[in-house]
């Protein structure tokens, strides 16, 4: 986990959204060696991935059976490597001017060697919609510009550190996970309930979506609140209504991106949505 925060905020926007729709696609090669050989959960868990702080890199469920593995996605250096066990990089490779067919080609040739043997299923692409990119219609990565890619690797560390002091604070928060159809990273504080009873408290960090082209913090309550007088947000934060309710702090209403700004709007976001659930 990392410890301390990583300083963001200082790349222009639109290289940001460039380097995050490439991460975003070659994280679905990563997110498949968990849909592929992990066995599979009803809330699709098995293809989220994990936070690597020393590599800098999401992280796939490791593969069952003798000789585990996980796929990893190095943002800095744009890089798919293979893992073993102990998170030890056994192999690794460029991404830049790779398709993604290539990245999937290259990870099952890896898997195989690693174990002795082919993989004996194919890895291919979840049928998520994701936003329109070239690498859709087949184009390699040019990774570029580099820059972008190491801020985006910043506002991970940065949500692994802050979300993880959520998970300390709230009893009912799950592991910090990334999700690869939204790409987004959060954790999920479940408050009561099951089924269509349940409440629980989404918190995370998006790198840019369709809502917002900029990295941003949310906190969303569950089941959305019906009323329009929403609690005040500390740290810069405000409502969204359009679409999905949730407090959210973007980027741009960052007072120099810190960690005292973004933990006083997390923290006050997470307690506004216990005062609408509980």
């Amino acid at each position: 986990m990392a410890s301390e925060w990583k300083p963001v905020g200082q790349t222009a926007l639109s290289e940001l959204v460039e380097a995050r729709l490439q991460l975003h696609y070659a994280a679905q090669t990563v997110s498949s060696v968990g849909f592929i050989f992990v066995p599979p959960e009803p809330d699709w868990s098995h293809t989220a991935v994990g936070w690597n702080a020393d590599l800098e890199a999401l992280l796939s469920k490791a593969t069952p059976g003798e000789k585990p593995c996980r796929a990893a996605l190095i943002f800095s250096s744009f890089e798919i490597a293979l893992l073993d066990a102990d998170e030890q990089v056994l192999l690794k490779a460029v991404l830049e001017g790779r398709t993604v067919n290539d990245i999937y080609a290259w990870l099952a040739k890896a898997i195989g060697t690693y174990r002795g043997k082919p993989p004996g299923k194919e890895l291919f692409r979840l049928e998520h919609e994701l936003p329109r990119y070239k690498a859709r219609e087949g184009e390699p990565f040019p990774f570029e510009p580099k820059e972008a890619f190491a801020e985006l690797a910043h506002w991970f560390a940065n949500a692994s550190l802050l979300l993880n002091e959520i998970k300390a604070a709230e009893p009912g928060a799950s592991d910090i996970v990334a999700w690869p159809h939204h790409f987004d990273t959060a954790t999920l504080i479940t408050l009561s309930g099951e089924g269509k009873s349940l409440r629980t408290i989404g918190a995370g960090l998006s790198p840019g979506d369709g809502s917002y082209h900029e990295p941003y913090w949310y906190v969303s309550p569950w089941p959305a609140p019906e009323r329009s007088d929403l609690p005040e947000l500390k740290g810069g934060g405000s409502w969204h209504t359009a679409g999905f309710t949730s407090a959210v702090l973007p980027d741009s209403r960052m007072d120099g991106a810190t960690a005292a700004q973004s933990r006083e709007f997390l923290q006050s976001a997470v307690a506004a949505c216990h005062g609408l659930l509980d």
